[in-house]
């Protein structure tokens, strides 16, 4: 499998908590005990009203509708608004490192989740890869593939299976990065400067109320997507989405401290509205914004 990394860990956006996504959903099968360092496979069932809120993945998400009927779901990323989505049979909803995202299941839904550490796809491909956010990617080829591994995944006991199985995540992941991915242009490398912090600061003091994303931050650096948020987390200690949103729940109290009215303080500290804002502060915080205004 070539070099590898450790586990994938999902967080809440407010206060970076570990959060087992999967804890509400049936599993019928997984990768555990394979030795896939960096790379996680579940197959199973999410019941009508499944959802996560604010979740921040440390490396790519993906999730494939094993049904054999469209899913509809609503979807949020970032401070945007909720929008409906539909997801096609066999075809993948992708979200990559560090974006953070909502989402609100109306029905069941039979699926395969697949979370991949960035740095062990790349070094599994031998290239620098970025995917690109998708809500319905349909693709026969890694669908079949997906598929397949899916069904090894219920005969993983099989000594035979194992040296499959690895063989089909490889061809997964190779066919994910090259045909979907975005080969990244070498930048500059090596830990962010105290300099190169504050500068980020105080440019995002000024557009906090403008949609900003990981890419934005990491451009303004010259980096990768994937190496600024690793850098950045190192340096700081909290992932770039948990330090933006720390940020702009700081802005929003001193806007009202200010007498600025809370929808006011909502949208110009980036939060699409005051019920946003109030839900981001408890989470955070760990108590309601009314006890503090």
């Amino acid at each position: 499998m070539g070099k590898v990394t450790g586990e994938v860990v999902c967080r809440t956006l407010a206060s970076g908590r570990k959060l087992d996504v999967l804890s509400g959903a049936k599993l019928l099968a997984s990768s555990e005990g394979l030795g896939w360092k960096g790379v996680q496979v579940h197959v199973g069932m999410l019941n009508r009203g499944w959802a996560v809120d604010e979740l921040v993945v440390d490396g790519h998400w993906l999730t494939i509708n094993l049904g054999n009927s469209p899913v509809s779901f609503e979807a949020q990323c970032g401070a945007e608004l909720w929008n409906a989505r539909e997801q096609a049979p066999w075809s993948f909803c992708i979200n990559p490192r560090d974006r953070p995202f909502s989402v609100r299941h109306s029905a069941s839904v039979c699926f395969a989740s697949c979370m991949i550490d960035d740095l062990t796809m790349n070094n599994i491909c031998g290239g620098d890869y970025e995917l690109p956010a998708n809500f319905d990617l349909s693709d026969d080829v890694l669908a079949g593939i997906m598929r397949a591994i899916a069904a090894c995944l219920f005969d993983k006991r099989n000594s035979n299976t194992k040296p499959f199985l690895d063989d089909l995540l490889r061809k997964f992941l190779e066919g994910l990065s090259t045909r979907h991915g975005v080969p990244v242009t070498p930048s500059r490398r090596g830990a962010i400067t105290r300099a190169e912090l504050d500068m980020l600061v105080d440019w995002l003091k000024v557009n906090l109320s403008k949609h900003i994303t990981v890419d934005d931050l990491a451009s303004l650096l010259g980096q990768s997507n994937s190496h600024f948020s690793r850098e950045f987390k190192r340096e700081v200690g909290v992932a770039p989405w948990t330090f933006v949103t720390k940020l702009r729940l700081d802005a929003a109290l001193d806007h009202m401290s200010d007498g600025c009215p809370i929808a006011e303080a909502a949208i110009r500290s980036g939060f699409s509205d005051v019920a946003h804002l109030r839900r981001t502060h408890e989470r955070h915080f760990g108590i309601p914004l009314s006890l503090r205004h």
